[in-house]
């Protein structure tokens, strides 16, 4: 299920909290109540937390990936997918890039370093209304 999807989804569920009673459950069914307020507070923070900055994370390789990648020197972790564009912020700036992985490294687009800098998916574009 898409990030969209996801959120329609969260959002139908509080709205029918709100003005239903959980008449019609998040969870399946009437009569959950309180489990399903919880499962849908779980997952309206979760989506929450797919839009907070997140940093490039470099770490030591351990013993299994030193023996398979001996040429490795790091391994990025919290990272976004191949080829996915993103914002980026070393603190001071935010500007969009692209995150690439040819299979050797991973870098941005732009030729930033990524060590001390944090990245979040783009943000949805906003739906157009249509005329009624």
């Amino acid at each position: 299920m898409g990030r969209m999807a996801k959120l329609e989804k969260v959002l139908n569920a509080f709205v029918c909290c709100i003005e239903h009673r959980c008449e019609d459950c998040y969870i399946g069914g009437p009569g959950f109540g309180i489990e399903c307020r919880k499962k849908l507070k779980r997952d309206a923070l979760n989506l929450l937390r797919e839009r907070e900055w997140r940093k490039f994370e470099f770490r030591e390789p351990d013993e299994e990936e030193k023996a398979a990648h001996p040429e490795w020197c790091y391994v990025m972790e919290n990272t976004p997918d191949d080829d996915e564009e993103i914002l980026v912020s070393n603190g001071r700036y935010v500007w969009k890039d692209e995150f690439c992985n040819n299979g050797d490294e991973c870098y941005l687009d732009s030729g930033h370093e990524m060590e001390g800098c944090w990245w979040m998916p783009m943000p949805e574009p906003p739906k157009e209304e249509e005329d009624a």
